[in-house]
């Protein structure tokens, strides 16, 4: 592995926090300033050892909601020469429709623009390892109770590489753990032979 994403890819605990609201509540996600600390502390300050374009936003209005994308490109330098652009778009909403009426967001563009620098260094390695499933996050769901059970169940049942895929992406992707996807692994060469 590339010791620059090594470096990257691990977030602090401290760093990680659980979403109170929407959808997503009682998940968790990464604090931005902690992209920005280990970006720093791996490539140097902002603007010297890493540095992103200025940010283009445009909007779409859906019905009576209002969305925002923000679309930049990372570079960081490693040995003084800067990198190729490394694309990252985010997004958000400006306006949206709730019970009590539209609700106006004045904080739509940076949280649009936080999105979009996150997309982009994930690509570096950024916080890789919430993505993979080996830390609990926004993208990981702990299995409930039983899951083993279930599980082992349904892969019994799948008989083709692409069945596998097809369980793997509507039933566990959102819950992997390396001991879930470590189950698909085993599965994929029983049926590849």
């Amino acid at each position: 592995m590339n010791e620059y994403y090594k470096a990257v890819s691990t977030p602090d605990k401290r760093a990680l926090k659980t979403i109170g609201g929407g959808r997503l509540k009682g998940m968790t996600d990464i604090k931005p300033q902690w992209r920005i600390q280990i970006m720093t502390e791996v490539y140097g300050l902002c603007g010297f050892g890493w540095k992103y374009s200025t940010p283009i936003f445009t909007y779409q209005t859906i019905g009576s909601e209002v969305n925002v994308t923000c679309v930049l490109s990372l570079y960081v330098k490693i040995d003084g020469e800067w990198s190729e652009p490394i694309a990252g778009v985010g997004g958000s909403k400006v306006a949206t429709m709730e019970k009590s009426g539209v609700y106006v967001s004045d904080e739509a563009e940076k949280m649009a623009m936080t999105d979009a620098l996150s997309v982009a260094m994930k690509q570096i390695g950024v916080a890789s390892d919430i993505y993979l499933g080996y830390s609990d996050s926004k993208y990981v769901k702990e299995p409930e109770e039983g899951w083993d059970t279930i599980l082992d169940e349904q892969l019994k049942a799948v008989d083709n590489l692409i069945e596998l895929q097809q369980l793997y992406n509507t039933e566990w992707k959102h819950r992997a753990t390396a001991q879930i996807n470590a189950l698909f692994s085993e599965r994929k060469k029983q049926i590849a032979g």
